[in-house]
C-alpha cells in the first residue's frame, strides 16, 4: 500500500482518515460511504475502485478490498485489507472501448476472424460488424463460427487467396485484392 501510495511507511500511519486524505476529492464521499456501509454488512468481504491521489501527486486507480474484523459481540474493531493499482487495466480497457466503438460505428466492413488454423478449414468468423452485415447481406449470426471461405466463390482469386494465407504463416501484414459474394450470390 505505501509503494501505491507512494508514502513512507516509517511517516504515515495506516488509518481510515489518513487514508481518505489521498482519495481523490470526487470519490472520497462514495468510499467513505462503502467503508460505513461495510461496517453496518453483515458480508463478510467487501471491495471498491476508486482514484486517488499519492503522495507524489499521481493520480492512479486502486482496487480496495476489505474486511471488518469485530470482537466475540459482532462489534467491528479493525479492518484489514489491501490495495492494488488497476491504472494500467483501466487505461487498457478504456483503449478497449474506444477500439470497439470505432470498429462497430465504422461505416468500413469489418471482418475478424480466429488467428489460427491457417490451414483447412481456416479460422473462423468471431466478429463483423453492421457496415459488413448490409455490404453482404449475411447477419452477424450466420457468419459468425464460419470461416470466410463462405464468401467466396468462382471468380474469388486463388493467387491472392494463396498471398494472404503466407503472410498469415508469417503473421506479416497483406493487403490483397479479391472478388467476395454476398448472400444473394452477387459479386
Amino acid at each position: 500500500t505505501f509503494r501505491i501510495f507512494d508514502l513512507d511507511p516509517a511517516i504515515f500511519r495506516v488509518t481510515h482518515l489518513a487514508f481518505l486524505e489521498y482519495v481523490h476529492p470526487d470519490d472520497k464521499e462514495l468510499v467513505n460511504k462503502a467503508f460505513t456501509d461495510s461496517i453496518n454488512s453483515d458480508m463478510h468481504e467487501h471491495s471498491i475502485e476508486h482514484r486517488i491521489i499519492t503522495g507524489t501527486g499521481h493520480r492512479k486507480i486502486i482496487e480496495e478490498r476489505w474486511k471488518i474484523v469485530r470482537n466475540e459481540n459482532g462489534e467491528p474493531i479493525k479492518a484489514v485489507g489491501s490495495c492494488q493499482d488497476i491504472s494500467q487495466r483501466k487505461e487498457r480497457e478504456e483503449q478497449l472501448k474506444l477500439l470497439e466503438s470505432v470498429i462497430v460505428n465504422a461505416n468500413d466492413a469489418v471482418l475478424i476472424t480466429e488467428a489460427e488454423p491457417i490451414e483447412e478449414p481456416g479460422p473462423r468468423i468471431i466478429y463483423v460488424n453492421e457496415a459488413f452485415s448490409k455490404m453482404t447481406g449475411y447477419s452477424a449470426a450466420e457468419l459468425t463460427g464460419k470461416t470466410p471461405r463462405i464468401l467466396q466463390g468462382l471468380k474469388s482469386d486463388r493467387t491472392e487467396l494463396d498471398k494472404l494465407k503466407r503472410a498469415m504463416q508469417r503473421r506479416e501484414p497483406c493487403e490483397i485484392t479479391i472478388i467476395n459474394y454476398k448472400k444473394s450470390g452477387e459479386e
